[in-house]
């Protein structure tokens, strides 16, 4: 093998792992992107304190409302009169 074969075959190697590492970055930024875009919301009474509905699915057109019997660890809170 020759000097000049040596030379691309270690730049061909190179691309491929950037190549592989930018792919994994990515993808990683993304889901961690759709996961923070998809925290439930927990609506809470101001008056009260307690809670009155968990809305999950909030970035769609079809929205899920579920009652307060099993509150998310995560979840953005919102305050209700």
């Amino acid at each position: 093998m020759s000097i000049k074969n040596r030379e691309f075959a270690k730049i061909a190697l190179g691309v491929i792992v950037l190549w592989f590492a930018l792919t994994l970055f990515l993808s990683l930024f993304a889901y961690k992107m759709y996961s923070w875009l998809n925290i439930p919301e927990v609506h809470m009474s101001y008056a009260t304190g307690e809670c009155i509905r968990i809305v999950e699915n909030v970035n769609t057109t079809s929205p899920t409302i579920k009652d307060c019997s099993e509150m998310p660890e995560k979840f953005n809170l919102i305050w209700n009169k």
